[in-house]
């Protein structure tokens, strides 16, 4: 009895050892194949596509050009590629794999992909990777936003009302086509209103469709709520003049613009991002911070 206890000890041990030896390999052998695709964003997010045609097979980069690679995975929005995730990964015997999950944006979006890859002189490389028919990013419940909140105040409910129906001040700043403090600032307050009321309709309504077709309202006041509870002069942005530090124009004329308002105890940053809407500047992407 004790040796057929044993036996059957040995072949569980052996089972636990088998499996265990089974996803180390599974692990082991499709490592390489995430990290070619994550290569390839990150390259991307670079600006450097000359790099990320490293990662292309020859087959992929004799039918597509890389300027529409470029079209296809743009700049302006892979500049905020944190990572992917990977639920399927195949690496089979014929030298092809299979790599199927998103790819992660820093604003909390993500795009569904799936990607396949060829083996060529030992090295793994994409060979395919199918997209959404729409091409575009949806959004994740999570919050991504680290930043360092200010303390709590109950100031928050008298800065709602000193911004419910306020009027933007625009004696500090000039409308014009493309003038970059009006731009700033008039979403700015659009902006502040909707953290301190939690309506966002008002200022989700006026940003670009592109901003719409990436980013939800509800992943919009999940990602902004955490200003909500900072404590600095909320009520003083409206009458403010934006600082301006740098202003980029991107690709796909998308113009950037990073600064601070004089905001205390700390400056609230922001990077605005406008696109061309028919001759309408819009907002494409936002992102604020505390300095």
């Amino acid at each position: 009895m004790k040796t057929f206890f044993a036996i059957i000890g040995a072949l569980f041990v052996f089972f636990v050892v088998f499996v265990v030896g089974i996803f180390v390999a599974v692990s082991y052998f499709s490592s390489p194949l995430t990290s070619t695709a994550d290569n390839f964003f990150t390259s991307i997010k670079n600006n450097n596509y000359q790099e990320a045609e490293k990662y292309l097979s020859e087959n992929f980069k004799r039918i597509t050009t890389i300027d529409e690679v470029k079209k296809a995975f743009p700049y302006d929005r892979f500049k905020y590629y944190t990572d992917c995730t990977f639920y399927t990964k195949e690496a089979n015997a014929d030298g092809t794999g299979k790599l199927e999950g998103k790819v992660n944006f820093y604003d909390g979006s993500f795009l569904k992909i799936k990607v396949d890859l060829i083996k060529e002189n030992g090295d793994w490389k994409i060979d395919h990777i199918h997209l959404p028919q729409t091409g575009l990013s949806e959004t994740q419940e999570s919050n991504p936003i680290n930043t360092t909140n200010p303390n709590n105040s109950n100031q928050n409910n008298t800065n709602q009302n000193n911004f419910s129906n306020t009027e933007i001040n625009t004696t500090q700043v000039n409308n014009s086509s493309l003038n970059e403090e009006y731009l700033v600032h008039t979403n700015m307050v659009k902006l502040v209103k909707a953290i301190l009321s939690d309506d966002y309709t008002d200022f989700y309504n006026s940003t670009s469709p592109q901003f719409k077709q990436t980013v939800s309202i509800v992943r919009m006041q999940e990602a902004f709520k955490v200003f909500k509870q900072a404590k600095i002069n909320w009520q003083d942005i409206k009458n403010m003049k934006p600082v301006i530090t740098s202003k980029e124009k991107e690709e796909h004329g998308i113009i950037s613009f990073k600064g601070y308002y004089p905001t205390t105890p700390v400056h609230l940053g922001f990077n605005f991002e406008f696109i061309n809407n028919n001759g309408e500047y819009q907002v494409f992407g936002v992102f604020l911070k505390f300095e």
